[in-house]
């Protein structure tokens, strides 16, 4: 065996935890790997981030759809998850303020104490447990990932419920929206997390199967009911939001020919995602354009980097899909590298919402090997996610 297929054969081995099982949206060669983190420091200040919060998480308490819920469920059950559109609100002229108006790109604050943040917290604990273990063979982190696993998804009074059918309720409107969707999206980067934890010796039998048997029932959900279809073809955030969703968790549990149909789907959608000029042409309508823009390109990213864990290649450039997430990527850095460059679209806070964008651009670089996307990593160090920085920074980056 040559040098070369020496090293790939290492990178695949650091890509597959016990078992075998491959990471659902990670490429085996970009896998997190103890014995090149001290070579790639803006990988290595992502992972000291979640070493900061090891006392935080030890000392979290479980969470739950069911704990401190502020939105009753229309249908009755804690379980199920609750929560309003976030752009809705009020109507000033209502003495009940019904039905809720909508204000797009401006938050309702009352979004925040919804079971989407339950969701958020979830998957920030959990990663940093999954880390800890990875990465420092930390067991009290990993046994506190597994309770938080455990109690959100596998115990019975207090796992949420499968379904999605009360997400992004307009009050006086409806009880909940096929926007609701994407409330999930977090959980397409959870189950990453979760085979890093494969291994952890609180990670029972029990509780690996009653994870994947929650995601193949929330995918059934996904793919039979006529609320959730209504994301099925859409060319836009929503539409790409699902199928990456759908496309994640079939490879969690194990469902390749699943996975393979949701990646075909994905291809055709964001060949008609993007015009032209390199533009999404549903995101730049939006209020806040830029990032709407960025976030359909995260999305879109996800798709690419699951597509190479599975031997596909979605950014060659001899192809129709390939050529058009390089064009958008390219039109959207040269705002961020020329001061000059005004973005042609509406901006509702005035400025670049860079948090999407640093994990595109970091995973356009990893991928492409592209100099104008590795000269705008320090600036966006910030604003990209741990996650992809630990597995996507290249050498020497943080010099």
């Amino acid at each position: 065996m040559n040098k070369l297929s020496t090293w790939m054969a290492a990178l695949l081995v650091c890509g597959t935890v016990a078992g075998g099982t491959e990471f659902p949206t990670i490429p085996a060669d970009f896998a997190p790997n103890p014995a090149t983190i001290s070579e790639r420091p803006l990988a290595l200040r992502a992972l000291n981030e979640h070493r900061s919060r090891r006392g935080k998480l030890l000392a979290m308490k479980p969470i739950s759809v069911t704990f401190d819920k502020r939105l009753p469920s229309p249908g009755g059950d804690p379980r199920d998850f609750t929560s309003c559109g976030p752009y809705w609100w009020p109507d000033p002229n209502k003495p009940d303020g019904l039905p809720y108006i909508r204000r797009d790109g401006e938050f309702n604050p009352d979004f925040k104490f919804y079971d989407q943040t339950k969701i958020e917290n979830l998957t920030k604990w959990v990663t940093t447990g999954a880390l800890l273990w990875k990465f420092d063979r930390d067991k009290a982190a990993a046994d506190k990932a597994v309770e938080l696993l455990r109690v959100f998804f596998v115990d019975e009074n207090t796992r949420m419920n499968p379904h999605m059918k009360y997400a992004q309720a307009i009050p006086g409107r409806t009880k909940g929206r096929t926007e609701g969707i994407i409330d999930t999206l977090n959980l397409a980067d959870l189950v990453n997390m979760m085979v890093l934890l494969d291994d952890a010796p609180a990670m029972t039998p029990e509780i690996r199967t009653g994870l994947r048997q929650w995601f193949r029932d929330y995918t059934k959900w996904l793919a039979t009911d006529p609320m959730a279809l209504k994301d099925y073809e859409k060319a836009q955030n929503h539409g790409l939001s699902y199928h990456v969703q759908q496309l994640a968790f079939a490879r969690f549990f194990g469902d390749a020919d699943l996975a393979r149909k949701h990646l075909d789907i994905l291809r055709k959608l964001i060949v008609r995602a993007v015009d032209e000029r390199g533009f999404l042409p549903a995101e730049v309508i939006r209020t806040r354009s830029w990032h709407y823009s960025a976030y359909a390109l995260r999305m879109i990213m996800r798709a690419v980097t699951a597509a190479r864990a599975m031997g596909v290649d979605l950014l060659a450039a001899d192809s129709a899909c390939g050529q058009v997430i390089r064009r958008a990527v390219e039109n959207m850095m040269p705002y961020m590298l020329n001061p000059d460059l005004k973005w042609p679209y509406p901006l509702l806070k005035k400025k670049y919402e860079l948090e999407s964008f640093g994990s595109v651009v970091i995973i356009y670089q990893a991928l492409t090997g592209s100099e104008r996307a590795r000269s705008l990593l320090p600036q966006l160090e910030a604003k990209t996610s741990t996650v992809d920085r630990i597995c996507f920074a290249p050498a020497e980056s943080g010099k």
